[in-house]
């Protein structure tokens, strides 16, 4: 192919660089799997005998990347009950019922997505589950994944009883006379693991595919795996080696005890052709706000008794993140309560003091959910990326006041004032947990309101998003986060050719119609790998 020669061209739409209005334009070319050129007005006579996709006055953005996300965990969705949508603890109690009678005796139901939330503030039992299941192990996992529903033949099976300790990191919640409930909260989950069938190469298998298939089907070329285990990072080796993967994998490998295994292979960068990157490790320093695990510096205010769960202090997070670092890992910390944050931001200071080069491993601060104001400046000293979810925002706010109070809400989902801070801002959606739209989370970040525009004046509307901020988020904030601002994010020749091609431009739809928008085409390294059914 001559060095001019497209082997493909888009023309008549609308092309966004997110650099600058001046370098947007009508149309851009590419040639193999990168950007050739891009202008406005007529397409150059040399390009005009390429491949072409007339887009009919549709928008090309930069393909968007989800910054956190769990890819297994989106398709095995298709595998058990899903439970996002359940409404009250009915609709999860008819489910499970449903399951039961279509299931042999002693086969486990697994379910995932319950939220409490959405029908009370109260847990529900093991009592529950037994009166729907009494002849199957049975456990539901959490919305936020960091907290567990089971049965009382699971609970047995595990030797849970009155007289079990909690274990470190986790929590066991007991009614009045000490009897374990059902729920157990992250590390606690651990004591039912060894209990549990896994889920076999070929399930899994299937779940990354359908995983990534969803992906492309929302525009995202690129994910970042936020806790991967190396079982699932021996599949994606396997996958992507035969070329059947189709989506970009930046890998944080699962915890501390992962790094045992990384550490002597070191950081593993652009693999098969630019598709898998592992570079980076994921610890865990508290858990989830919605069941009451994130680490808080003054008790809940609607559980006076409870600060959440500590998983690891200022002096663990240094330790690990020091060896990673060390190894030239990235170092991305989970931290959700202001206390969670405090230890993190401490751990990271310290870490400055004995790494000056610290800076260059853009530390990672995932959620970042509650910070308390005296905290926020750290953000920019430190050059520090906040890996924020901003659908997050609109799914708690129903209960966020009353669980933080008043005066820990200026510090809650505080999008702008990280930013001004000096942060910069990495936006995923954690799928499933939320939606994996990207244009969901663009909305949530402008409006914050829900999908029918509540509260009209937006929850905390001062911590909003321009449009173009909200864009950068899933663009060039999560390439920067991966250290790809020099391959994606943005439009521009020599660029990686993923594109996203949406049915209306963004810049230029009120609000509420950014829900409206669909994503058309996704383009991956050069070529058209989704096609909305209907579009032509």
């Amino acid at each position: 192919m001559a060095g001019d020669e497209a082997s493909l061209l888009l023309h008549r739409g609308c092309v966004r660089s997110l650099l600058d209005k001046r370098r947007d334009g009508t149309w851009i070319a590419l040639r193999g799997n990168r950007i050739l050129a891009l202008g406005r007005g007529l397409v150059p006579r040399r390009f005009r005998s390429a491949p072409a996709l007339d887009l009919k006055g549709r928008t090309v953005l930069p393909a968007f990347t989800d910054a956190h996300a769990h890819l297994l965990r989106i398709g095995l969705q298709q595998l058990q009950l899903d439970l996002r949508a359940c409404a009250a603890k009915e609709e999860v109690l008819r489910a499970v019922a449903a399951r039961a009678r279509a299931l042999p005796p002693g086969r486990l139901i697994r379910g995932f997505g319950w939220d409490q939330t959405a029908w009370g503030e109260a847990f529900p039992t093991r009592r529950d589950l037994d009166a729907v299941a009494p002849d199957h192990p049975v456990y539901l996992e959490r919305v936020d994944a960091h907290a567990v529903w089971v049965n009382t033949r699971l609970l047995e099976a595990a030797g849970i009883t009155t007289g079990t300790p909690d274990p470190p990191g986790g929590a066991i919640r007991r009614d009045a006379t000490g009897e374990p409930t059902g729920i157990l909260l992250d590390r606690a989950r651990d004591l039912l693991r060894p209990h549990l069938p896994d889920w076999s190469d070929e399930e899994r298998t299937a779940a990354l595919l359908a995983g990534a298939a969803a992906c492309r089907r929302v525009g995202i070329t690129s994910l970042h795996d936020a806790a991967l285990s190396a079982a699932t990072l021996r599949l994606l080796h396997r996958l992507l080696g035969e070329g059947g993967l189709r989506l970009r994998v930046y890998a944080m490998l699962h915890g501390e005890g992962a790094l045992g295994e990384a550490l002597p292979l070191g950081p593993q960068v652009g693999l098969y052709g630019g598709f898998l990157t592992v570079c980076a490790v994921k610890l865990f320093v508290d858990g989830a706000l919605g069941s009451r695990g994130a680490a808080l510096l003054a008790p809940y205010r609607d559980a006076p008794g409870e600060t959440g769960l500590l998983l690891m202090d200022e002096e663990a997070i240094a330790r690990a993140a020091g060896r990673a670092l060390a190894h030239g890992f990235q170092v991305s910390a989970h931290a959700i309560g202001d206390r969670a944050v405090r230890e993190t931001l401490r751990a990271y200071r310290r870490l400055r003091e004995a790494f000056p080069e610290v800076g260059a491993a853009r530390l990672r601060v995932e959620h970042a959910q509650v910070v308390h104001p005296a905290d926020c400046p750290a953000f920019g000293d430190l050059g520090l990326i906040a890996s924020i979810q901003p659908s997050h925002a609109t799914s708690d706010m129903r209960w966020a006041a009353s669980r933080l109070g008043p005066e820990r809400l200026p510090g809650a989902y505080a999008w702008r004032s990280l930013r001004r801070a000096g942060a910069v801002l990495a936006g995923g959606s954690d799928a499933p947990i939320e939606a994996l739209s990207p244009l969901a989370g663009v909305y949530a970040a402008v409006t914050r309101q829900d999908t029918a525009g509540n509260p009209p004046e937006g929850f905390r509307p001062q911590e909003r998003l321009t449009i173009r901020e909200a864009l950068d988020l899933y663009t060039r904030g999560a390439a920067y986060a991966a250290f790809e601002e020099g391959e994606r994010g943005s439009l521009r020749p020599g660029a990686l050719a993923d594109l996203t091609v949406l049915s209306a431009d963004p810049f230029l739809a009120a609000p509420k119609e950014l829900l409206e928008i669909t994503v058309d085409y996704t383009i991956l390294d050069g070529a058209v790998v989704y096609a909305r059914e209907g579009t032509d």
